[in-house]
């Protein structure tokens, strides 16, 4: 696979002085870099040698991490829910091509940047001030967006305990559709006249791809930041993609299959089922069901045990950024870390127990599949991309780059990374015309102000601060015109 150019360099752990100004690779190094052709801030004025914290124990250990958190209900539950409503095995398949091309650079970029830098999501974008609220955004949009997927966490928590009893809950309803709580709107490809289905088939799946990495808001970059300076991510990224989509495509397949054996049995269409979102718990305890009594309550064991650690595995990363971001506010000495993320997180799962209501599964319907996961991953990602592909410009990456771990990035990679930004704002404009178009209400219009609050507001305040305050400086001419390109 043509990853780019290799260089040879010395593989290990922190290079030394010595090595970094020696390297043939360009005149500068992580402690003498180069001046960012537009905002003129420096990389090495944020990276000492006495910066470097915490690394992973092994180069095995940030791949299963990494891998358990692209492993999440975003994953798990969103994927299948998303294939059956749109274009279902043409789905999986335009996924499956999209995670290869688009995935595999995007995966490598968000890490790469929190293992050159060293400083986690709160201090990565120091090296582009002008979009430094994106880190704030991610924080808040994770700490947002886990209240709803805890209601998920709450039905695999019941569903796990089930074991002990010969059927699991609602494996024996005959009438699947009294047990949605809403009215089934989704079906797009109906009443979305206007666009060709073809091409809404591919900006969802890429949306999917997105949400599927996890890519946009934040451990990434964490996880990034926890590996050695000469670590081969370029690979790792490669493994942890394909390990994603098989486990996505197993998913699906015993999803799908569930599906057909309960229509089949019921006599009706695959369609009436699409759009309710607690199939995964309610259909898949059917087909366990089928089994012998004892293999039914060990598949409901490993399967739900497994489904409710995934999700709270994401819970607890997501609740580290909240944290991080509150010592790094106020300078607080990290004592007890751990304790306080587990107490944070549990408190966020009681909070999503409390959201078990007619509103708060409506909101989950708008916010976890609609607008606001949509609106919120495709704009940070968008300007993550942006920020280090034309601000910080790719020229000065791809050295990085090729420095750190003896690759040049390929002209795939490049072009994804150009590409990823104008993908992502045709992706919002296309699920605002969808909105638009089979109507928004209350809910909607709650999970629209929520992405606006919760994501573009910080981007917007920091924006408007960092250009005062170089104005207020006294910032140069040349400076000034480059900050507002």
């Amino acid at each position: 696979m043509p990853f780019g150019k290799q260089v040879t360099n010395n593989i290990g752990g922190i290079p030394s002085v010595s090595q970094r100004n020696s390297d043939a690779l360009s005149n500068f190094t992580i402690l003498h870099p180069r001046e960012s052709p537009t905002v003129g801030s420096r990389m090495g004025d944020l990276i000492t040698e006495d910066d470097y914290g915490d690394f992973w124990s092994s180069r095995a250990e940030f791949v299963f991490a990494t891998l358990l958190y692209c492993l999440n209900i975003g994953n798990l539950w969103r994927f299948p829910t998303q294939a059956l409503k749109y274009g279902e095995g043409a789905f999986v398949y335009v996924y499956l091509i999209l995670s290869l091309v688009f995935g595999i650079p995007l995966l490598f970029f968000e890490v790469a940047i929190g293992q050159y830098t060293n400083k986690g999501l709160m201090k990565v974008f120091h090296i582009v001030p002008l979009v430094e609220g994106v880190s704030l955004s991610m924080v808040f949009y994770c700490n947002t967006i886990i209240h709803l997927y805890d209601m998920i966490g709450v039905f695999n928590f019941i569903y796990f305990f089930s074991f002990v009893r010969t059927n699991a809950p609602l494996s024996s309803r005959t009438n699947y559709g009294e047990m949605c709580f809403y009215e089934n709107r989704t079906n797009s490809l109906e009443n979305l006249h206007f666009l060709n289905e073809v091409v809404m088939l591919y900006l969802h799946a890429f949306e999917q791809m997105i949400i599927s990495l996890g890519l946009g808001m934040g451990p990434l970059i964490n996880f990034g930041s926890y590996t050695t300076f000469r670590t081969p991510i370029h690979i790792d990224a490669v493994t942890v993609n394909i390990c994603t989509m098989l486990a996505s495509f197993l998913m699906t397949l015993i999803v799908f299959g569930a599906v057909g054996v309960h229509s089949n049995e019921q006599g009706y269409s695959d369609a009436v089922l699409e759009g309710q979102e607690y199939y995964v718990h309610v259909l898949l305890s059917k087909l366990f069901g089928r089994m012998a009594y004892g293999y039914t309550n060990v598949n409901i064991f490993l399967f739900y045990g497994a489904f409710f650690l995934a999700g709270f595995f994401a819970s607890v990363k997501y609740g580290e950024l909240m944290i991080q971001f509150i010592y790094s506010k106020w300078d607080i000495n990290p004592k007890h870390s751990s304790k306080i993320v587990l107490a944070f997180c549990l408190c966020q799962f009681v909070l999503g127990c409390g959201m078990m209501s007619y509103h708060g599964i409506i909101l989950l319907y708008w916010s976890a599949h609609n607008i606001f996961s949509v609106f919120s991953v495709m704009t940070l990602v968008a300007l993550e991309v942006s920020a280090l592909s034309f601000i910080y410009r790719m020229r000065n990456f791809c050295e990085d780059v090729e420095f750190m771990i003896g690759y040049r990035p390929s002209r795939w990679y490049k072009i994804v990374w150009y590409s990823s930004p104008f993908l992502c704002i045709i992706a919002i404009v296309a699920a605002g015309l969808e909105y638009y178009e089979i109507g928004v209400d209350w809910y909607g219009g709650f999970c629209l102000f929520s992405y606006l609050l919760v994501v573009v507001l910080p981007i917007v305040i920091n924006g408007i601060y960092t250009c005062y305050q170089h104005i207020k400086k006294g910032v140069s001419i040349a400076e000034s015109h480059l900050i507002s390109h």
